[in-house]
């Protein structure tokens, strides 16, 4: 796919280390640029709304979602609407998925509810590892520790009859000094071409 180009005119002056403002021209762009400024400007305040009443609709839906099922214990449902008099509608749906939990937290509540935890939820240790264990003092990774990691995980896995839980894969990640040298070393088409293999963080934000 040909790289598209647009009409640039020349640069704003900047003073030392300010950012650079550049004039633009073409329709497509100029067209995306201000659709884009309006559409996050409503999703700004869109996302502000959400925040404010999705716990207020969510807390009087518990409350007639619950009284639905306990109506009908036996077949209950997952999804309820919630309709105003105007006829404004909304969905809630309470799934069966649930998120980690606190033992202590969990434990209490049911004591308090005189029920006990056990016939309904179930301790359980969560692993977790942490990968700059492989990496020597210089934050490089450390192949000879990896190496003999996975040595004694072999073990492991081959007495209870699993897999070795640890994998490498060859990636490639920029040197530190890619990221300077870039815009010297290579010209724009080819910057352009660099980023589509050597993703980056990037952000577009109206001003």
């Amino acid at each position: 796919m040909p790289i598209k180009r647009v009409t640039v005119e020349a640069a704003t002056p900047a003073k030392k280390n300010a950012m650079p403002v550049i004039a633009v021209r073409g329709a497509e762009v100029v067209e995306a640029i201000h659709k884009f400024s309006q559409a996050y400007e409503a999703s700004k305040e869109a996302e502000a709304v959400l925040k404010e009443y999705r716990p207020v609709i969510e807390e009087r839906a518990l409350v007639e979602f619950f009284k639905e099922n306990a109506a009908h214990p036996t077949t209950p449902i997952s999804s309820i609407k919630l309709e105003t008099e105007t006829g404004a509608t909304v969905r809630f749906t309470f799934q069966e998925k649930y998120s980690v939990a606190d033992a202590a937290t969990v434990e209490a509540l049911f004591e308090k509810l005189n029920s006990d935890a056990g016939a309904y939820v179930t301790e359980t240790l969560k692993p977790s590892f942490n990968a700059n264990f492989f990496n020597n003092a210089d934050g490089e990774f450390d192949e000879a520790v990896y190496n003999a990691t996975v040595a004694a995980l072999e073990g492991v896995a081959r007495q209870f009859g699993k897999t070795n839980p640890l994998a490498t894969k060859k990636i490639v990640v920029p040197k530190p000094n890619f990221h300077a040298e870039r815009f010297s070393k290579f010209d724009i088409n080819q910057n352009v071409e660099l980023t589509a293999v050597l993703p980056n963080t990037r952000n577009v934000v109206p001003v």
